[in-house]
């Protein structure tokens, strides 16, 4: 019935119809579907050969299509500069607050003790994993294989999990997560527009980072609570097309006692950087659209899968490893020294290097991050 409905509003339009005004005809006509069934609805005719997407409007498929004509096939990435990616409904579920990385806690027989090693290096290897990608720029021709664009209206940022059913996603994204060997991701928005001579660059500009589980018929992603980290690719392109330096737009972004989540910096962004297109960001209201036309900032969030050979994933292994090492093998290091109490009461001058051996130049990384405190990339 809602494809029939659907048929009828493309028959009606032969200039197209945008997904928003499909939307607005249904529900005037007294339908009352959610974003997800009209979408499904509209693939589904897509796949029929009955429609297709072109320049951002849903068009009916003309009977004498001929393989040159662009009525032709549908898809999603043109040549053309107006072309648009869709996005997948996301469904937002509340949940219970649950921060895995909280800090280990303290011996009560010890107040002033540091924690012990196992826990405080599981503490830091925890921060890496959650922060698989701390740099994101992608391409168009990479999406729903290596990031996808998802819309959901509501604080979806806040206590909320993310659920798509796989069978509105595309076939090569479920693909692309079961290959990762981690369930950790990032979550980026506003996913902004620049032209570079690599060509057209997709950059959000502050990330979160999740985790994700296929659950039998739906890819359900949780997000970590806490404060969104700034991508760095992103205040660069931004630097470079402003007057803004990154420390007085931090500032701006993120001033002293007040809230930081994306709701409140959405209303610093929209003075901010009006001249970049600041001024429709509504993460509560996200595009069901990304236009590619021209450069920046869109109203559009997507999930970012991690690649496999990432830094942080290195470190977070290396971390793990030093946290097995035994007594014996810890016991003339560095991090002894800082992180054991006993070792600094036995050995008032402590060889920075293994009894065994030299560390590796990996091992001397993760050792300076369990040093340094997480990595926070702002």
């Amino acid at each position: 019935m809602l494809e029939q409905f659907i048929r009828g509003i493309l028959d009606l339009s032969p200039r197209g119809s945008s997904s928003e005004q499909i939307l607005w005809r249904l529900r005037n006509s007294g339908l009352r579907p959610d974003a997800s069934e009209i979408m499904g609805a509209l693939n589904s005719l897509v796949e029929q050969g009955e429609a297709v997407h072109r320049l951002g409007r849903w068009h009916k498929r003309l009977l004498d299509s001929r393989p040159g004509d662009p009525y032709s096939s549908p898809s999603e990435a043109s040549s053309g500069s107006e072309t648009k990616l869709l996005a997948v409904h996301a469904q937002i579920r509340a949940t219970v607050s649950d921060n895995p990385l909280e800090e280990p806690a303290v011996l009560d027989d010890e107040p002033y003790a540091l924690p012990a090693w196992d826990a405080l290096l599981g503490y830091y290897a925890a921060t890496q994993r959650r922060d698989p990608r701390g740099r994101i720029v992608e391409f168009p021709d990479r999406h729903q294989q290596a990031w996808q664009l998802f819309h959901a209206r509501g604080q979806w940022w806040c206590d909320a999990e993310l659920r798509f059913p796989t069978s509105l996603l595309p076939t090569s994204f479920p693909e692309a997560l079961t290959r990762r060997q981690v369930d950790t991701a990032a979550v980026g928005w506003p996913v902004s527009v620049f032209q570079s001579a690599e060509g057209v660059q997709l950059i959000p500009g502050f990330i979160l980072p999740v985790s994700w589980t296929l659950e039998r018929d739906e890819l359900v992603v949780n997000l970590d609570v806490g404060r969104p980290t700034l991508n760095p690719e992103w205040m660069r392109a931004i630097r470079a097309r402003t007057s803004w330096s990154e420390t007085l737009l931090i500032e701006r972004l993120f001033p002293e006692g007040e809230a930081d989540d994306l709701g409140a910096i959405s209303e610093r962004l929209r003075h901010a950087l009006s001249t970049l297109g600041a001024g429709v960001l509504r993460p509560a209201d996200l595009a069901m659209e990304l236009n590619l036309a021209g450069e920046g900032l869109r109203n559009a969030a997507a999930l970012f899968l991690p690649d496999d050979n990432t830094f942080t994933r290195g470190v977070a292994d290396d971390l793990e490893a030093l946290r097995g090492w035994k007594p014996a093998q810890r016991q003339r290091t560095a991090l002894a020294s800082l992180l054991e109490t006993e070792a600094i009461e036995a050995n008032t001058s402590i060889d920075p290097v293994l009894a065994t051996g030299p560390l590796s130049d990996s091992q001397m990384a993760a050792a300076e991050t369990a040093m340094n405190g997480p990595v926070t990339l702002i």
